[in-house]
């Protein structure tokens, strides 16, 4: 929670913060349903945008498994969302990549090393550096 929240959540009077007649506060349900009605998603949904977002700003998965409290990394990476824009992004970032590189990359020794018939490898290099 960012400072000022917690400033103001820690200045607030003892006692819940939602009362209602479910042990003193309000149940998980209405507040669920009143949630979903306003915006037409579930609380949860918030959560995994937020963890999602948090990723985003930050590329840090070990962050955002801390923040939400997770205990396995695999349970964050559930939370996390890939859009097409982020595989486009990355596919961008690898091609910059690749023409700074002194590494040398060499598509066609991995296409030799699946036994692609050399023709198709033609096309299949071509076609790669057409995209460039």
């Amino acid at each position: 929670m960012s400072d000022q929240l917690g400033w103001l959540v820690s200045s607030l009077p003892e006692g819940y913060f939602f009362p209602g007649g479910h042990e003193g506060h309000v149940h998980p349900d209405t507040i669920y349903r009143i949630v979903k009605n306003a915006t037409g998603w579930p609380p949860h949904a918030f959560r995994r945008k937020f963890a999602t977002a948090l990723w985003r700003a930050t590329g840090d998965t070990m962050k955002v498994k801390e923040m939400l409290g997770h205990e396995s990394l695999q349970t964050t990476q559930n939370y996390i969302f890939t859009t097409m824009d982020d595989l486009r992004d990355a596919v961008d970032e690898l091609r910059a990549y690749r023409r700074t590189s002194t590494q040398g990359f060499r598509p066609e020794k991995i296409l030799e090393a699946y036994n692609v018939p050399p023709a198709i490898t033609k096309l299949l290099l071509d076609s790669i550096r057409n995209q460039e």
